[in-house]
């Protein structure tokens, strides 16, 4: 999708871009972001956007996933 998004949790700043190539629905139930320069996926697990793999900080994946779902409405 290409445009820069941009959150703070913790009072961390973190920059992200969704690489969707279809456009994000309420029909998506996976999210390929990229984080400060990694790759990361969210899947939708009951209404929460969790992340693929359980390696790697939960919360902050928990909160990008609730960042693009609020922004786009899925």
């Amino acid at each position: 999708m290409g445009q820069v998004l941009r959150m703070t949790h913790n009072g961390v700043d973190y920059s992200f871009v969704i690489l969707n190539k279809e456009p994000l629905s309420r029909e998506t139930r996976e999210i390929i972001v990229s984080v400060n320069g990694e790759t990361k996926t969210l899947v939708q697990r009951d209404r929460s956007w969790l992340p693929a793999e359980e390696a790697g900080d939960v919360e902050v994946a928990m909160a990008i996933g609730k960042t693009i779902a609020l922004r786009y409405r899925i």
